[in-house]
Parts: structure tokens; sequence; C-alpha cells
């Protein structure tokens, strides 16, 4: 709210939950009445290091009272306290947009660099990694091998946070391709085959290039 002062800030080392709460105006009383009112909605315990909150206080007449705290569990699960009595505890969370992408990767350096780039998320290489395990060996990969793929990215707040879906990939190495779709099986399981009809998985076993 417009009217509350914010105040931010990020965990720090060796700082706890109740520590946490009092370093910012609790009492040690209502810091622990807030944290056992966490429940099973927030473990204290997982608190981390390096984690960024935000604080919001209110002002009457000069005294500034703690009134919501507000955890970024990573950079889309926030856990908002609410910090006067009685104490309540919930969870929020930004809106992630799922983008259509195409990337066209030739490697000249490293594929992580080379990724970067060419301005796509260096997280495809996971979702690659997995799909051509049992065809291409990531660790022998060669300059001017190419990556084409039709892929889909989840995104919060404008940055990419993982890739969702790869639809579609050609891999080429020395005039060959190795190309894989994406198959959507009816229990919602996915399962990429190669232009042959056949399943990544049981086709090759890491075949040699």
């Amino acid at each position: 709210p417009d009217s509350l002062e914010l105040v931010e800030g990020k965990v720090r080392g060796g700082q706890f939950f109740s520590t946490l709460l009092t370093g910012l105006g609790m009492s040690g009383e209502d810091a622990y009445d807030l944290s056992v009112a966490c429940d099973t909605i927030f473990d204290v315990r997982t608190l981390r290091v390096g984690q960024p909150y935000k604080a919001y206080y209110s002002d009457n007449g000069g005294e500034k009272t703690l009134e919501y705290l507000v955890y970024e569990r990573d950079k889309v699960g926030r856990v908002v306290f609410s910090c006067s009595r009685p104490f309540k505890v919930w969870t929020a969370s930004k809106p992630v947009g799922i983008r259509k992408r195409y990337a066209d990767v030739t490697i000249n350096s490293s594929l992580w660099n080379d990724m970067r780039a060419a301005g796509v998320s260096p997280l495809l290489i996971i979702s690659l990694s997995d799909i051509y395990a049992w065809t291409i060996d990531f660790f022998a990969l060669q300059k001017g091998d190419r990556f084409r793929v039709l892929y889909e990215e989840k995104v919060c707040d404008g940055e990419v946070i993982g890739v969702d879906t790869v639809r579609y990939a050609v891999f080429s190495h020395d005039g060959v391709d190795f190309p894989m779709v994406m198959y959507n099986q009816k229990d919602g399981g996915n399962i990429w085959w190669n232009e042959k009809g056949e399943s990544m998985r049981k086709a090759f076993l890491k075949a040699p290039l």
C-alpha cells in the first residue's frame, strides 16, 4: 500500500527467521508467535542467505511499526507475513508467462558461450542434453556443430526462469542432421522421436559422431 514505508534487504549469513524479525523491529515474543503461526505454510528453517525481502512499516506519530514482511522464496514464489496480531501467513506467486522461441546456434567456442552470444538462455542446454542423451556426447561437441531448436520458455518479470518444452530440434554434425520432434502422450507425458519414428531414448546409445 502507498501509505506504508518500504524497506528492502537480503537475508544475511547467520541470520535466523526470529533474528530477522527482531532486527526489523518486532519484539522477541511477537517474533516467536509469528514463527508459530507459520505452521505448515512456511518452514522457518528454510530461510536462505541472500534471498531478498521487503518490509512494510506504518508510521504512527513518528513511531514505525512493522506491518508486513514479504520473503522471496525464489524468482516466482513469495511468502507474506502479517506482522500484527492476529498473525497470518500466506503464499503468493508472480505471474509466469510462456513464450515461443526459435534458436539457431552454431558452435564456435562452447555451447554455453555460443548460446549466450545468440541471445538464447543456456537453460536450454539442460533440456537438449536430456533429450539427446542417447545420441550426442555433449562433452565432445566440435566447432561447426549446429543446433536449431523450436521451444517454449517460462518468463517472469521479463526474465527467463526455465525452458518449458522443446517442440522440435535438429543437431547437425559433419553434414549429418539428427532431427527430433516431440509427441505429447495421452497420459500427459512427452516423448521425443527421430525421423525414423524411433524413440530418442531407444534409437541410439550415444552413437559415435
